[in-house]
C-alpha cells in the first residue's frame, strides 16, 4: 500500500513540476515578445525596399537600426573624449550671434556679418527672412528657423545655405539646438546641420551629395543631423550619404544610441539648449578608414568606420546650415498641423591640418 501511495504522490509532484516548467516557458516568450516590440517598435523592416519620390530624398525612412550598425560601448566621463580630440584641431569658426542686439527678422547685413562672406548670390536666395528670426531672449541671443503650418520641403519651410570652410581630412561641428515644449507632436520628419564636401551639382560648388542622387566615391559625400518619426517615436538620426549606403540613391541612416540601447528623440531636445558635436574623418582613399562619431552633451551615441571615397578629389570643403521639415519636396504629409520652430546657437567648427 506504502507503495503504491509513494508511486502516485510522485507522479501528481512529477506532473505539477511538469506543468509549472511549460507555464514559465510561455510566460517568458510572451514577455520577451513584449519587450522588444515596446524596444523597437513596429514599422518597416530595416531591409524593406525604399520608395522613390520626385524630388530625389527619400519618403519613407527606416525605423530601426540597421542591425551592422555598432554599439556604443563607451564608458568614457561626457565630453572626455571630445575635449581631448579637439585638443589637437584648430577652430576655424565661431559664432553664437552676440553681436545683435534688439530681436527682428535677419537680414542680409546680419547674415554677411555672422558668417563672414561676401558669397551670398546662391546662399542668400535660399533664406527667407520671414522664416529666419534673430532672438534676443533675456539677454540670450540666438537664431529661430521658423516651420510654418501645412508646409513641407526647402522652398516653404525653414532655411538652408553653405558656407565654404577650409579643406580637410577631420573636423568637428558643434552647435547648441532647442525644440519647443509644443513641438509639432504630428511633424513626420526633416534635417538640421551638418558637413559635406564635392559636388553633385556642378552649378553649385562644393554643394556636397544630397537630393537623391547618390555618392559613388568621386562626386562627394554629407553627414547631416534628421530627426524621423515613427512608431509614435521622433529618433535622431545622422543621415550621410557615402557609396556604400544600403538605401542607395539615398542616404543611410544610422540612429543615435547610448551605451544603454536608448534612442536619442525629440523629447530628449525639447524646453532645454542640448550641444550636439559631429566628428567626421575622411577616409584614406580605397580604405575603410573614415570615421563619423556623434556626440549629445559629451555623450557619445554614435560611432561608425565610413568609406566615403576612392581617391582625393573632394574633402571635408563646407558647412551646409540645412534645417527644415521634411523629406520629398512638397510632401505634405511632411507637414505640421501648428506653427512651430527650432532654435540654433553656438556653432563652432574645429578643423585638423
Amino acid at each position: 500500500m506504502w507503495r503504491n501511495l509513494f508511486h502516485k504522490f510522485r507522479f501528481k509532484i512529477s506532473f505539477s513540476l511538469l506543468s509549472l516548467l511549460i507555464l514559465l516557458i510561455v510566460f517568458q516568450n510572451c514577455s520577451g515578445q513584449f519587450e522588444k516590440k515596446d524596444f523597437l517598435g513596429s514599422g518597416i523592416n530595416s531591409s524593406e525596399q525604399s520608395e522613390n519620390s520626385p524630388s530625389g530624398e527619400q519618403p519613407r525612412p527606416q525605423t530601426e537600426p540597421d542591425p551592422a550598425q555598432p554599439k556604443i560601448e563607451d564608458l568614457s566621463l561626457p565630453y572626455e573624449e571630445l575635449n581631448t580630440l579637439i585638443s589637437t584641431f584648430e577652430k576655424t569658426f565661431s559664432q553664437n550671434f552676440n553681436s545683435h542686439s534688439n530681436s527682428s527678422s535677419y537680414s542680409l547685413n546680419m547674415f554677411e556679418q555672422d558668417f563672414e562672406t561676401q558669397e551670398t548670390s546662391i546662399m542668400w536666395q535660399t533664406i527667407d527672412p520671414q522664416r529666419v528670426k534673430f532672438i534676443n531672449e533675456n539677454s540670450e541671443k540666438f537664431l529661430r528657423i521658423e516651420i510654418p503650418r501645412n508646409q513641407a520641403g526647402t522652398q516653404t519651410t525653414g532655411t538652408q545655405f553653405q558656407i565654404d570652410i577650409p579643406n580637410t581630412n577631420e573636423a568637428v561641428l558643434n552647435y547648441s539646438i532647442r525644440l519647443p515644449n509644443s513641438f509639432a507632436p504630428d511633424l513626420k520628419g526633416g534635417k538640421v546641420l551638418g558637413l559635406v564636401g564635392g559636388t553633385s551639382n556642378p552649378s553649385k560648388p562644393h554643394h556636397g551629395v544630397t537630393g537623391g542622387n547618390g555618392a559613388d566615391g568621386f562626386n562627394g559625400f554629407s553627414v547631416r543631423t534628421n530627426w524621423w518619426r515613427t512608431s509614435g517615436e521622433a529618433r535622431f538620426v545622422s543621415y550621410i550619404y557615402h557609396p556604400e549606403s544600403t538605401r542607395a540613391p539615398y542616404g543611410q541612416e544610422f540612429f543615435w544610441q547610448k551605451a544603454d540601447d536608448s534612442f536619442i528623440n525629440v523629447e530628449d531636445l525639447q524646453g532645454q539648449w542640448r550641444n550636439i558635436s559631429i566628428y567626421v574623418k575622411m577616409n584614406t582613399p580605397g580604405m575603410k578608414d573614415g570615421k563619423v562619431k556623434i556626440w549629445v552633451e559629451g555623450v557619445k551615441v554614435l560611432d561608425v568606420d565610413m568609406f566615403f571615397r576612392y581617391d582625393n578629389s573632394f574633402n571635408i570643403e563646407t558647412f551646409f546650415f540645412s534645417l527644415f521639415s521634411g523629406g520629398p519636396q512638397d510632401d505634405l504629409s511632411f507637414a505640421s498641423e501648428t506653427d512651430t520652430h527650432i532654435d540654433i546657437d553656438n556653432i563652432e567648427i574645429f578643423q585638423k591640418f
